[in-house]
């Protein structure tokens, strides 16, 4: 089976409650968001929460695989109705749609180890849908050579060159999750961040690329100490270490939309821990 056959196999299990056949498509152990698990545990994990949703579905928007198949990143669209045990109880019922973004790795057609984040909203129902990939027009170039443009890209944030090297980089229209933005836009909003939070810095974590379809998917780290609102939470002088997964769509060999999950629950912790 292929990373990508097993990611979808994996989703239709939990999302129908099919305990028997996740089991099956796990490692005796997995590594889930960094922490070592037996696969009878983690099994375990995810029926203790199954109560709280009937009718569950996951659909996967986009897939990027890596390299020997091996290794494959998604969008997922989850949707499902609270279940009778969700509190408040008079929500029960109530449909609830939300995005994950899996980086997933796999051997002998077994899952060892998962990375996800998502938006689940425990009061913001429906998140709008997002088009299919265009086809490209340009000659497809190997995989290597758009891990390189993704750390120079990276790197020119880091070093604050946006202003005089994004057009190198972006289309000059950039749809980041459902906001269309220009070039300086998009580097605005970026640079923003800078303002925001003292000595951020952004380290790639995980980096899987298709240059066939010129589709990126990447696993951000971020480090700095937040000395204005950020995303509406308020610092406490605390530093904060949090994360973002981005994909990316390129087009003519530059960036042309981003769809981005922030872990803002771990940025939260931070400031409160």
């Amino acid at each position: 089976m292929t990373s990508k056959s097993i990611l979808h196999r994996w989703l239709v299990a939990i999302s129908g409650s099919r305990w028997d056949d996740a089991i099956s498509l796990l490692h005796p152990k997995v590594s889930i968001n960094g922490k070592e698990l037996l696969k009878e545990e983690y099994i375990r994990q995810l029926r203790s929460t199954a109560d709280d949703f009937t009718d569950q579905k996951a659909e996967v928007e986009l897939s990027i695989v890596d390299g020997d198949d091996t290794q494959v990143a998604a969008r997922v669209v989850h949707s499902a109705r609270l279940g009778n045990h969700h509190q408040p109880t008079d929500t029960a019922g109530q449909l609830r749609q939300w995005i994950e973004h899996t980086f997933c790795w796999t051997s002998a057609g077994k899952i060892s180890k998962m990375i996800f984040l998502d938006t689940y909203p425990e009061e913001s129902p429906i998140v709008p849908s997002s088009p299919g990939v265009t086809k490209q027009n340009m000659p497809a170039q190997n995989d290597m050579f758009f891990k390189e443009f993704y750390k120079e890209y990276i790197n020119t944030i880091n070093a604050l060159t946006m202003d005089k090297h994004f057009s190198k980089f972006c289309h000059p229209v950039v749809t980041h999750n459902d906001h269309n933005y220009s070039t300086d836009e998009y580097r605005e909003m970026i640079e923003s961040s800078f303002e925001d939070i003292s000595g951020l810095f952004f380290t790639i974590k995980e980096l899987f690329v298709d240059g066939e379809s010129q589709l990126i998917a990447a696993v951000l780290g971020f480090t700095g100490t937040p000395v204005k609102p950020f995303r509406g939470i308020h610092p406490t002088g605390k530093d904060v270490r949090f994360s973002e997964h981005a994909f990316y769509e390129l087009k003519e060999g530059k960036i042309a939309r981003v769809w981005s999950v922030l872990d803002l629950g771990a940025f939260q912790r931070c400031l409160e821990g």
